[in-house]
């Protein structure tokens, strides 16, 4: 039986709070962004991932309040704190170029409107 990959999990501080996301390797190649829904964490992209990874560099972040991401103690969870911290993350990253995936709240919190991501958002 073959082993699995395994993703590096990681840690940035973003906006204030600890944000993680799991990293899936291959820096070199084309930057993809995943974005998970209400009920679920950066988890739900492992699948996917797998599949992509030697031909994406597969960065799935964890929703502040969700999976191993701080919860904000001021209580904001509105899309454009996501945003913000989609943003953020991004620009911390170095992504100057990606490809942005979410699902069920993932798509609808970061949906790339003029002004709530940077231009690099969706090559």
């Amino acid at each position: 039986m073959t082993a699995l990959s395994q993703p590096k999990s990681e840690v940035l501080t973003v906006n204030g709070l600890r944000l993680h996301y799991l990293d899936w390797g291959n820096a070199g190649a084309p930057p993809v962004v995943c974005v998970h829904g209400y009920t679920s964490s950066a988890q739900a992209f492992n699948a996917p991932a797998r599949h992509f990874q030697d031909h994406f560099h597969v960065i799935a972040a964890d929703v502040r309040g969700h999976g191993k991401s701080a919860w904000s103690p001021a209580g904001e969870y509105q899309y454009r704190d996501q945003v913000s911290d989609l943003s953020e993350l991004v620009d911390q990253l170095g992504l100057a170029r990606f490809t942005l995936i979410g699902t069920s709240m993932g798509a609808s919190s970061q949906w790339p409107t003029p002004g709530n991501i940077r231009s690099g958002c969706c090559a």
